[in-house]
This record gives C-alpha cells, sequence and structure tokens, in this order.
C-alpha cells in the first residue's frame, strides 16, 4: 500500500496493547523478571499514548505472517 504504519494510529495502539498483556502475563507466570517486564509494560504504555509512532516504518498491510509489522514493533518496545 506503500503506507508506513505510522499512518495507522489505531493500529500502533492495538500492538501496543498486546504487547503489553504479553508481558503482564509473563511477569505474573515469572517467566520474565520483574523489572525486565516493567520496562516494557512501560515501552508499550508509550506507545498506546501515541508516542514514537514515526519509528513504525513497515507498510502497514502486508502477505504472510506479518513478520516485518511484529519485528518493526518489537525494535521500536526494546529500544525505549
Amino acid at each position: 500500500t506503500e503506507m508506513p504504519m505510522s499512518q495507522e494510529p489505531f493500529f500502533i495502539i492495538a500492538f501496543g496493547y498486546v504487547k503489553k498483556a504479553a508481558a503482564m502475563a509473563n511477569k505474573e507466570l515469572g517467566t520474565i523478571p520483574a523489572d525486565v517486564a516493567d520496562a516494557l509494560i512501560w515501552a508499550c504504555d508509550q506507545l498506546i499514548d501515541g508516542k514514537y509512532r514515526e519509528q513504525f516504518v513497515t507498510d502497514w498491510l502486508q502477505g504472510g505472517a506479518g513478520t516485518s509489522t511484529n519485528m518493526n514493533c518489537n525494535e521500536v518496545i526494546c529500544n525505549l
């Protein structure tokens, strides 16, 4: 579509909620250390609040499993 994810704010917000839920669940299960989970949760909250959208550069609509979109989101979260 030649339209980066940054132009679809609700898509990024939804990704933030999904990644936040995963971090919270993994924290509760003890799968990841609490400090790591808290950092991920904070980063997800930043996305949910509308920050760092310009960092989402991949096309939001693509074929396959959406691997590039997921990797782009993971990179943004991990670098905050």
